[in-house]
């Protein structure tokens, strides 16, 4: 019995041992990914890519989130690193998949651009979505586009303005000139000219070419009518 009681015994501490194990292993893991990462990080503000693209690979190949994502730029780029377009989705899809909203922006992107690989707009709306619901403005505004256009989802004007407003509450220049224009043109929502000049000054204030002609064109329309509108009650 008291044997029983000892192997019991040994059997929990090597239990616990490994679990303690396996936890600082990935500790060590993420840590080390990070030293090697913040070197990298250093190495491209200092000009070196080739040296970064190498410490960023010993981070990605860590499980550093960030350096897959920063790997995956560099084969976009083609800074450090030969430029190619399916590396860098190798491990832009890496970032994407922990989690990452940029890299899952980039792939969107790619995918709706065709840049490198074939064009498919269901793969962009895929990936789009994923970076909205995790709160990215650009990929909000972007999902928005696709469901004005009816890429890669059936035509929707009042689902594009749900994802086009979250971006442009996010302070997204272009997500609000959208929206202002929207609502001039009562696409997915009602005419409504005061909304339209809100939306519209908010992305010119952010220096927005289209939003600034918008925003004139806007203001002639407005004393157009109120003119016609003059000559009627006379």
């Amino acid at each position: 019995m008291s044997s029983d009681k000892t192997s019991d015994s040994v059997r929990k501490t090597l239990s616990t041992f490994a679990i303690l194990a396996t936890l600082f292993g990935l500790v060590g893991c993420v840590s080390t990914g990070n030293f090697y990462y913040a070197k990298g990080y250093d190495a491209h503000e200092a000009g070196n890519h080739s040296n970064a693209v190498a410490f960023w690979r010993k981070a990605a190949e860590g499980g550093s989130i960030q350096a897959q994502f920063a790997l995956g730029t560099a084969y976009l780029s083609g800074k450090g690193v030969t430029r190619n377009i399916k590396e860098a989705m190798n491990w832009f899809l890496k970032a994407a998949n922990n989690g990452d909203l940029q890299a899952q922006f980039n792939l969107g992107l790619i995918f709706e651009l065709g840049k490198g690989v074939p064009r498919d707009y269901e793969k962009s709306v895929k990936w789009y979505r994923k970076a909205a619901e995790g709160g990215l403005a650009e990929a909000q505004s972007n999902l928005g586009a696709a469901y004005q256009a009816g890429d890669g989802v059936i035509k929707d004007d009042k689902k594009a303005i749900f994802w086009i407003r979250k971006a442009a509450g996010q302070g997204l220049a272009i997500a609000q000139s959208n929206l202002g224009r929207a609502y001039e043109e009562g696409v997915g929502v009602e005419v409504d000219y005061g909304e339209a000049e809100k939306w519209l000054r908010l992305a010119a204030a952010q220096g927005h070419k289209k939003a600034i002609n918008s925003l004139k064109k806007l203001k002639e329309k407005r004393q157009g009518a109120g003119s016609a509108l003059e000559e009627q009650e006379k």
